[in-house]
């Protein structure tokens, strides 16, 4: 990934792994649901979402609705989400818009990256604990 733009990955059991940088391009949202709908092929039925928005900047409308489908569409597989916020408080106030309207109480919105880890938590087992913390050390 450049500047900007959506990683998605999965690199120990079922933690799913997002990192938003810049501002995200509706090609950018359209690679990320592909890359999304092929990892959950090989995903469990349930997953443990964590996406570290700290460098992400406000989105067009159409690419934040783009972003709700791809959401709602797994919902049902997503048992708990933490998103990590930055100081970008306009990107802030969107993605906060955008988890509510996911219409997903598992998914959370954190400004602090050590709250994240008691959310998941009970979800994770000690390796996936292990790379989170990993994860949100990555792009300090």
């Amino acid at each position: 990934m450049g500047t900007d733009g959506i990683m998605v990955d999965c690199r120990v059991g079922r933690l799913l792994e997002i990192r938003v940088t810049g501002a995200a391009s509706f090609d950018h949202i359209e690679v990320f649901g592909r890359e999304l709908d092929l990892l959950a092929q090989r995903l469990p039925a349930t997953w443990v979402t964590v996406a570290d928005v700290r460098r992400a900047t406000i989105v067009s409308d159409a690419i934040a609705q783009r972003y709700i489908q791809l959401m709602l569409k797994v919902n049902g597989r997503v048992e708990r989400g933490a998103y990590l916020l930055g100081n970008q408080s306009l990107f802030s106030i969107q993605l906060e818009v955008m988890v509510l309207r996911a219409r997903n109480s598992a998914r959370r919105v954190f400004r602090h990256r050590e709250a994240i880890g008691p959310w998941l938590g009970d979800s994770l087992t000690p390796l996936e604990q292990g790379r989170l913390i990993v994860f949100l050390d990555e792009d300090r």
